[in-house]
């Protein structure tokens, strides 16, 4: 890549990078013109390569390099409260699995469970071990009431109302300001 004519402009030196870079020029443009932020973004790059009169070849190495860092960036995943719930739910579960209890109790009390922990889980009112000890002591009432041959009624799900709303809400800017810190 050695180009026997320097470019004299802004938009020439723009051109010089993006052929190098092997970008559809028109669509790039139009992009740059639509304000698309990845675009925008490149032309600043591009700008003070050279306002700083970096050599075009120099230009498009840094650029590679920045264009990788950038995406490193994007693609990084933060999780989401949905994320986070699953994976609580997934944790309930696995550990409930290994319960004396729950292994020994029958498939309709151990779907009933898995509902439960869903349910808690979801009003996102409870720690996971808080939902834990909640499943676990509902499995321990029908564990003594399959002895005495009473049926037991799962753990209350409270109603979700506006309070219980703003809690959950209010807990989940924290840990999304904890994140951001």
């Amino acid at each position: 890549m050695n180009y026997s004519k320097t470019p004299t402009n802004r938009r020439e030196y723009l051109l010089a990078i993006l052929t190098e870079l092997q970008f559809d020029i028109p669509s790039f443009l139009k992009q740059l013109e639509l304000g698309s932020s990845y675009e925008t973004l490149v032309d600043q790059w591009v700008r003070t390569y050279y306002e700083e009169e970096f050599p075009v070849e120099q230009a498009v190495v840094d650029l590679y390099a920045r264009r990788l860092q950038w995406l490193e960036l994007c693609t990084t995943h933060f999780p989401t409260v949905a994320d986070k719930l699953a994976a609580y739910q997934k944790r309930i579960l696995l550990r409930l699995r290994y319960h004396p209890l729950y292994f020994q109790a029958s498939e309709a009390v151990c779907k009933t469970a898995q509902q439960q922990v869903r349910a808690l889980v979801k009003t996102q009112l409870y720690t996971p071990q808080q939902v834990e000890q909640k499943v676990i002591q509902w499995l321990r009432s029908v564990h003594n009431d399959t002895n005495d041959n009473t049926p037991s009624a799962p753990p209350d799900v409270p109603p979700v109302t506006f309070s219980t709303i703003a809690r959950a809400m209010a807990r989940q800017f924290r840990l999304l300001a904890n994140c951001i810190a």
